[in-house]
């Protein structure tokens, strides 16, 4: 029996019809959860577990769906396989290879491309045959009344149902007794110029070739999806750090190119896009650049003085000292004037911690030890191997380990980050091994606060615009707030159309998540028809100590 789904040749969707007495309805294609399978009426969906429920998920031959009221007699019902397309299986670089791991993957994508190809079916299209030919519409405004047409190549026209009469041909001559400004002569000859044209935008750009792709050096076509993916395979061998990067700057910019084409009025082309693969702002105040993660941000720093005071005792003055071994001096390791005070344990996490508890929760982003230093066995008795954790209210949750570790002597002092800090009230090292000797000790402990991070400003050298004084500008960014933020306060967006002396504060609006490590694409804004000019710039601006990453900035649309 196969340990996985089998993904047949079945289309992802069924049609029934209701009797008025049946409530069971079979479908032929799987699905993974219930959660995939859309149910509709008569065009109207259905809600999961209260006018129906789903068996069969995870089998290959599919499943039933069961209606609590049976569907009228002559009901149309649909039952639809729809996946949320996502990245779900990380594979790890010389990890174990599991077969099901990777079969569950590829039967995901398989049922992903059959639902495409689904949706492809159902969509206007032209025949394999046909030479190439522009489809795309006009905007809403330019359509609006109009009849779809098509002229001698083929390609997509529109034209006014007041002017179209009887069957109209679409002449690319000026017919007779008109001008070329594009009156027509007759109600049925109509000339091109009748017509308004959407500008080229991306449709004109060309799709790259899969030689194209691999070979990179053309910068005037479009990659698609599986183009990209091929040109990831060829030129690094499947790397996923960039994959994943590249994955994430197309889909941002399919995006972007959809929202932008509702936009009103003339659009042209992207302006300053950027997927900093390289620290490439001219402009970067309190801003650093993450060369692996290709963002910009306003990372926190970890302060460099102990946030513990120097203690006189278990409680002064102020907090709790407490171990595991109950030891009356262990606030001693806490006294950073004695460095023969410390604080010393054997045997297992139930009696080898040391724990300070603040009065107030602190976000501790580091921390720092050395060895005891009394007699003979400071260097025998120094931590190896230990845990650093923080109080929940419940348990412990383990913020940073450490194995291996060799103090050269009892007078050195060994420091260390915590990678993902969180807030807590009481913090304690659990020491799981010495250098040698069957206990072990630590002479001096300090931890140290996280810092919140400073405002940042970010901003480009200025484009030259083709054509002057547009009236609006939209920005795209791919955005990732490592804090929680309000875009408009915690993060302001202006544009500039004069070099950067006139700046408008855009307004923010979230076009969609980009996977699921908390990158977005926002859209950017800003009326700058008060002003005149044809350099182009932005400015992003962090305000209230939010961090945040800047990942890319597809790109900038001047519109007239």
């Amino acid at each position: 029996m196969a340990d996985h789904i089998q993904i047949g040749d079945v289309a992802p969707r069924i049609n029934h019809a209701g009797d008025g007495t049946e409530t069971d309805f079979t479908f032929p294609f799987p699905i993974f959860s219930d959660a995939d399978l859309e149910v509709y009426i008569d065009g109207v969906k259905q809600v999961l577990s209260t006018g129906y429920t789903v068996s069969g998920a995870g089998q290959s031959a599919g499943g039933l769906v069961s209606f609590a009221t049976a569907p009228d007699d002559g009901a149309d019902i649909l039952l639809l396989r729809t996946l949320t397309i996502a990245r779900t299986t990380d594979f790890q670089a010389s990890g174990e290879f599991r077969a099901k791991v990777i079969n569950d993957e590829l039967d995901f994508q398989t049922a992903a491309l059959q639902q495409i190809n689904d949706e492809l079916g159902r969509t206007v299209r032209l025949k394999r045959t046909d030479a190439a030919a522009s489809l795309e519409l006009p905007d809403a405004a330019t359509r609006a009344s109009c009849a779809l047409t098509f002229d001698v190549d083929g390609n997509v026209n529109v034209t006014s149902l007041s002017d179209i009469g009887d069957l109209a041909v679409i002449s690319s001559a000026t017919p007779a007794q008109a001008s070329a400004s594009g009156s027509a002569g007759t109600s049925t000859e109509l000339s091109a110029a009748d017509h308004r044209h959407p500008l080229p935008a991306l449709a004109d750009l060309g799709i790259a070739s899969q030689a194209e792709a691999v070979a990179g050096t053309d910068n005037t076509k479009a990659m698609t999806p599986l183009r990209t993916a091929e040109a990831i395979a060829a030129q690094f061998d499947g790397t996923d750090e960039i994959a994943r990067e590249m994955a994430a700057s197309a889909l941002a910019y399919a995006m972007a190119a959809n929202d932008a084409s509702s936009i009103t009025g003339s659009v042209g082309t992207f302006w300053l896009s950027d997927d900093f693969e390289s620290d490439s702002l001219s402009t970067s105040t309190n801003a650093t650049y993450d060369a692996t993660g290709d963002y910009y941000h306003n990372q926190a720093g970890v302060s460099d003085t102990d946030a513990i005071p120097v203690m006189t005792g278990l409680t002064t003055p102020s907090g709790t000292v407490t171990s595991s071994n109950s030891n009356s001096t262990a606030w001693q390791t806490f006294d950073s004037s004695n460095s023969s005070y410390h604080w010393d344990a054997s045997g297992s996490w139930a009696s080898g911690y040391l724990a300070y508890e603040f009065t107030s929760a602190k976000v501790i982003g580091g921390y720092g030890l050395k060895p005891r230093q009394v007699d003979s066995n400071d260097l025998p008795g120094a931590p190896t191997s230990w845990t650093f954790c923080g109080w929940n209210g419940s348990g412990w949750d383990v913020l940073d380990t450490r194995s291996g570790v060799s103090f050269s002597s009892n007078t050195e002092f060994k420091s260390y980050t915590i990678a993902s800090p969180a807030s807590y009230t009481r913090y304690a090292i659990r020491v799981t091994g010495s250098q040698s000797y069957p206990g072990y000790g630590i002479g001096n402990l300090e931890m140290y606060e996280v810092l919140s991070p400073d405002d940042m400003t970010l901003s480009p050298g200025a484009a030259t615009l083709s054509t002057a004084d547009p009236l609006d500008v939209i920005g795209y960014f791919v955005i990732e707030p490592v804090d929680t933020v309000t875009f408009g306060t915690d993060i302001v967006g202006k544009m500039s159309i004069d070099g950067g002396t006139t700046k408008v504060t855009g307004t923010w609006t979230k076009i969609g998540d980009i996977g699921a490590d908390g990158e977005a694409l926002w859209r950017l804004e800003a009326d700058v028809s008060a002003g005149s000019g044809s350099s182009l710039s932005y400015e992003i601006t962090t305000f209230n100590s939010k961090q945040i990453r800047l990942h890319d900035c597809v790109g900038l649309i001047a519109s007239y």
